[in-house]
């Protein structure tokens, strides 16, 4: 997960990358978004270098995690 705050401007920039990565918006403030990602660390890192331009405010990786049912 990762929270990024924005200005209005940039709203439309971060939902198109977040589209492009596969991601999802969970949250949405008046000037924080939250974006939710799955995948490999490649496609993660990625994500966080393509929107190094807004100021990121936290970074949440969980690692590898698995459900035995």
């Amino acid at each position: 997960m990762v929270q990024v705050k924005l200005i209005s401007a940039q709203r439309a920039e971060i939902k198109r990358t977040t589209n492009i990565y596969l991601g999802q918006t969970t949250d949405v403030g008046a000037s924080v978004y939250i974006v939710q990602l799955t995948g490999k660390s490649y496609k993660l890192d990625s994500f966080i270098q393509s929107i190094r331009t807004f100021l990121i405010l936290e970074t949440i990786r969980s690692g590898v995690t698995g459900i035995y049912p």
